[in-house]
């Protein structure tokens, strides 16, 4: 996923990523690399000091990627995970999207 997001933003494709503080400090985590190369990262914790457990994609704002899947090699390796990819639902994706500009507005900017 990190390759993918750093080839996108390449591109000139806007890419923003907003992440647990846990996750962002995480050995292996994608956060270094995404400030290295110049990704707008926000870092959020959870409401009530708990995690920001979110894990959905928005793309083009036509396709949602949701589900229990932590994005990580342990989830693609060993875990037992759900991932859901939504196309030609407009009014989910604009759910979604609603959410996470809240979130953006949240979270602290990093870089």
């Amino acid at each position: 996923i990190l390759k993918a997001l750093l080839r996108a933003h390449e591109r000139g494709v806007k890419v923003r990523v907003v992440m647990d503080e846990s996750g962002a400090k995480n050995r292996g985590s994608a956060y270094p690399y995404l400030v290295k190369y110049g990704i707008p990262v926000r870092v959020k914790r959870g409401t009530g000091g708990g995690l920001m457990h979110h894990k959905y994609a928005i793309i083009d704002g036509k396709v949602l990627i949701t589900g229990s899947f932590n994005w990580t090699k342990s989830a693609e390796k060993r875990n037992d995970e759900n991932l859901l990819v939504l196309e030609n639902a407009p009014s989910v994706v604009k759910l979604y999207q609603e959410n996470f500009e809240k979130l953006w507005e949240l979270a602290r900017l990093t870089n």
